[in-house]
This record gives C-alpha cells, structure tokens and sequence, in this order.
C-alpha cells in the first residue's frame, strides 16, 4: 500500500528517511542545511530543521548517522528552554521510529525534489529583491536557474564485470549514428569520430579563418543528413549564410547574387534529416544557458533537435558563473570550456568550437608561422586542459596563395587527442570561392 503525503508529513518523512538512507541524506543535506535554525528554516516546524542540522554536523564529524541516544545528547546541549528541548527529543523520537515498509519511495523522492525546488525558490526570489531595484536582471536569471537545478542522479556506473553490458555499451558509443565526424576520412582516422559530450577546438591566429573551418565542419554534417546548430558571437548570420551557400551550390557570392543558381538541382542533393540553425549573440553576452534554453525553444517549437553544436567561438562567450573575474584568464575560460562541454553532455552531442593564437603566432608577412602549438594559445591554458581534441590551424602567407588567386593551402597540427594521435600534421587546401576546404592538394 502506498502512502501519500500532505505538507506536514512529507517534512517529517524527508528527515526520517535520511536517516536511514546515506544516499538520499547524502543528496538533500547540502541544500536543506542551514547555519541556525532560528535564523533561517526550509521547515515550516523549525523543530525539523534543528534535527536535520544536527545530523549533517554529526555526519560530518564523525562520517556517520547519529543513533537516537547521541541526538539526544546534542538536543540536550541545545541554548532552548527545557519544554522546547523535551519537544525536540520526543520529535526525533517519532522519526526514528516511522517504519517505511509501506512508504513509495520513489514518490517520497520526487516529493522531495519539489519540496527542495519550492524552498530554493522563495529563498532566490527573496534575495532577487535588491537585484530586481539595481535591474540586474542576470543575477536574477541565475539566481532561479540555480534553485531549479535539483536532480538526484541514480546512475550507479558500469561495472567492468558484466561484460555483455560493458560490450554493449562501447559497440554503442562506436555506433556512426551517435557519433559526429568533422567531415573528413584523415580526421576520422586521427580523431576518431566526436563522441556526446566531447568538445574539439580549433586554435588559430587572427584571420587564419577559424570561422571557416566551423563552418565547414557544419556544412559536412549537414550534407551527411545531420541537423546542427550553430552559435555565432561574431560573424553575422547573413555573411555564415552566404558561405554556407557558397559550398553547398559550389558558387562565388557575385554568382549567388546574380541568381546564377539552379536552385531545384541544389535540392534534389540535399539530404531529407540533415539542416543548419544559425543563432547569434553579441559578443560577450550570451552563456552556455542562454544556448540551452535556444535549443530547448528549438526541440519545443520545431521539433529540431541537434547532433552537434557550434560555437564561434570561446573568447568571446560568457560564463555562467558570477564567481569568476574575466581578468583571471585561466579559470574564466576553462570555466566557459568546461560549460561548453557541459552542454554536449545535457543534450548528448558533441560540441565544436575555436579559439585564438596570441599574436606572437602571427608571421613577418602575415597569416601564422609555420610551427604554431598550443604554447601559444590566446589568454588561457585552461581551454586547452578542457578540450578533448585540439588541433592548431597553420597557413603561412605563402600558404595561403599557394596554388593560385583562390586557392590556399593548410594544415592542422594535432596538439590533444583523447585518441592519444599527437604531434602530427594533416594537410588541406580550400576554395576561397565556394569556402570549401578538402584534404590533401588540388589536381
């Protein structure tokens, strides 16, 4: 028989059932812990929160639960009068008693989760007052964001000697479907295929054409029936259309705007699954939760659900974090890194982004020097001890002539590789016209 509850009850059973259940106690004291039960209570019986912050002090010092008799003692202790403190000991009595044999507890723990969530959040819209005065409507958005974000996570990890499973789910994560390729057979050899949650960047001077790689990368996937969604903090999404264009109808811009286009071949070659999204921010301004919430409107009003993430580029984004100052580069943007790769992992894509070689990359006569490595990352390590993949985009200035007006030469030094392939090179060339980059050299 299962057991619903009403207000009283379900605050009653939270803290009985913590103490009997590490795991659960483990979850919920660090949100429903507080300094002083007078001062501050998520209980509407302050007598609970005084209970409740008795346990986490005595699991903390002494690594376990209190028995009934060592609750006692420190309610004894307590600074109360005796007929409050007589209240208190009879209170933990009744909780260490409740029997939960007919209790549902995987409904006691949604209950919790919402009784957690609702107390986060009259507490955040309390402490919002003075930033709704200031309009420091940021603050707010993180504030809430932050009280909501209560889950309690039962995955219990793979174990090594079930070896059907274990089997199971790595021919999984090999499965070309669940898996993103930049586009082309030598990165796939050296790389690997980009897994949910992995993030690759490209480093590259000023210039060098980081947003061309990106966009290459999107148009590959797209071409091979992926939907993607690509975040832009710099480029206008009319110039990533044009180029975007430009490969896919193998074109010049004065061909495209002349309408030199045979627009019903170009849609009888593009994949029925496979679109491009492009959504941009200013500079500076957009997080790793504006992004979210863009693809949760996304799934909601276009039933668009992307395989892979773009983000051009790291720099420039914003992290979710009020904690960090922008002026200590490492943490600030391994910070912004790390979200990134976040949220491959809250939507189970992968997530391709670039970043910048400080100036002392640059070549006499422009473009990169020939041998560039992550030494010379702009700003911060702190990207590259993220990424999973990072690769350093080189074309000198006679690179990018090399065979002719529009057509450049390049190559990637594989700087990180979680497929441990390190150090080495692999050549491209590109078409300035149709922005097209391909492997190896032009016939």
């Amino acid at each position: 028989m299962d057991i619903k509850f009403d207000s009283k009850s379900l605050e009653r059973l939270i803290i009985a059932y913590s103490i009997q259940d590490k795991s659960f106690f483990l979850k919920i004291g660090k949100h429903l812990r507080t300094p002083s039960a007078k001062k501050k209570s998520y209980f509407n019986d302050a007598k609970l929160q005084t209970i409740l912050n008795i346990i986490c002090y005595f699991n903390g010092k002494y690594d376990k639960f209190p028995t009934y008799e060592e609750i006692k003692v420190f309610i004894e202790r307590l600074p109360d009068e005796d007929d409050i403190k007589i209240y208190i000991t009879k209170l933990a009595e009744e909780l260490y008693s409740i029997d939960f044999s007919e209790v549902d507890i995987g409904f006691l723990k949604e209950e919790t989760i919402k009784f957690i969530t609702s107390a986060r959040v009259v507490e955040a819209m309390a402490y919002s007052q003075l930033d709704l005065e200031k309009g420091d409507f940021a603050a707010i958005s993180e504030r809430m964001k932050e009280a909501v974000n209560i889950t309690f996570d039962n995955d219990l990890g793979i174990s090594v000697k079930d070896l059907r499973k274990g089997l199971e789910e790595l021919r999984e994560a090999e499965d070309d479907t669940k898996t993103i390729s930049l586009g082309w057979p030598s990165t796939d050899t050296v790389f690997g295929r980009l897994r949910p949650g992995e993030l690759f960047v490209f480093a590259g001077v000023p210039g060098i054409g980081k947003t061309i790689w990106l966009g290459s990368v999107a148009m590959n996937n797209f071409m091979n029936g992926k939907k993607v969604v690509v975040f832009t903090l710099e480029t206008s999404p009319k110039r990533l259309l044009m180029r975007y264009y430009q490969s896919l109808f193998n074109r010049n811009k004065m061909h495209i705007l002349n309408d030199e286009i045979n627009i019903e071949a170009v849609e009888s070659l593009i994949p029925e699954d496979g679109d491009i999204i492009i959504k941009q921010y200013p500079a500076n301004s957009a997080s790793t939760a504006d992004m979210s919430a863009f693809i949760n409107d996304l799934v909601m009003y276009k039933n668009f659900t992307p395989d892979l993430i773009v983000i051009d580029y790291i720099l420039i984004a914003k992290t979710d974090s009020n904690d960090i100052s922008p002026e200590n580069t490492y943490k600030y943007y391994k910070k912004v890194a790390e979200e990134f790769r976040n949220l491959g992992v809250e939507w189970n894509v992968p997530v391709v982004s670039a970043t910048q070689i400080n100036r002392e990359g640059m070549g006499d006569s422009g473009g990169s020097k020939a041998v560039l490595t992550s030494k010379s990352g702009s700003e911060s390590r702190g990207i590259l001890d993220t990424a999973d993949y990072y690769s350093v985009i080189i074309q000198t200035a006679q690179d990018k002539k090399r065979f002719g007006e529009s057509i450049g030469s390049y190559s990637l030094y594989v700087d990180k590789n979680r497929n441990d392939k390190t150090g080495c090179r692999i050549n491209f060339y590109i078409d300035y016209d149709t922005y097209t980059i391909k492997e190896g050299t032009p016939k």
